[in-house]
């Protein structure tokens, strides 16, 4: 998994000298966490909103917002720096919906927070990213046709097992992240993470990788 590891203690520092006025600290502290940001939203902007909406704009206003709210944020809040950033760009992301989805359709704040939202684009690029983590020969030679089933399988897959494969394979979030943003704790995190897995190995008769 291509994931650039965060030192917990950097970050609280930088965190400590940007509250404190440090303007390079601050600018730090957002730029070590901007990639995985992309990836978040790339997750789940619709992409209804693509032709009128630019991702990396999104991306902009989150560190604008986290930024003037630096102050404001709690060392000892649950999980640390990102997952209270995080959940700035998923405001971002629900007043774009808001803005640029037509009023009659299905409630986009629902979509964006219902576990159960996953674009067509967000499930090609899961199904891609663990079929890529399959290792054996016989799994290689049918890469196409276990894509397609794990396409399927992702459709038929309870919400909550869909949600932590996003937030894991996609978003690449660790398990005290995970468990920070869903308000459970690491081991519980854990055992689901493999119930997932399970599941959709069942679903494909393939192994689709571990998780750290």
């Amino acid at each position: 998994m291509e994931s650039k590891i965060v030192n917990e203690g950097e970050t609280d520092q930088l965190v400590f000298q940007a509250q404190n006025g440090d303007e390079s600290a601050k600018a730090q502290l957002l730029m070590r966490h901007q990639d995985r940001l992309k990836r978040m939203i790339a997750v789940f902007l619709d992409p209804r909103v693509s032709p009128r909406v630019d991702p990396s704009d999104v991306l902009q206003e989150t560190l604008v917002a986290a930024a003037k709210r630096m102050k404001n944020y709690q060392h000892n809040m649950p999980g640390g720096f990102y997952p209270w950033l995080r959940q700035i760009a998923k405001d971002r992301i629900i007043d774009a919906h808001r803005c640029h989805i037509r009023a009659g359709k299905r409630s986009v704040e629902r979509e964006i927070r219902d576990p159960s939202y996953m674009s067509a684009a967000s499930a090609s690029r899961l199904a891609d990213r663990m079929v890529s983590n399959e290792t054996s020969p016989s799994a290689h030679a049918g890469k196409k046709e276990r894509r397609g089933k794990i396409l399927a399988a992702l459709n038929l897959l309870p919400d909550s097992y869909r949600e932590l494969l996003l937030m894991r394979y996609m978003e690449q979030l660790s398990v005290k992240e995970i468990s920070a943003v869903l308000c459970d704790t690491e081991s519980a995190i854990k055992s689901r993470l493999w119930r997932a897995l399970e599941k959709m190995n069942s679903m494909v008769d393939s192994e689709l990788g571990e998780f750290e």
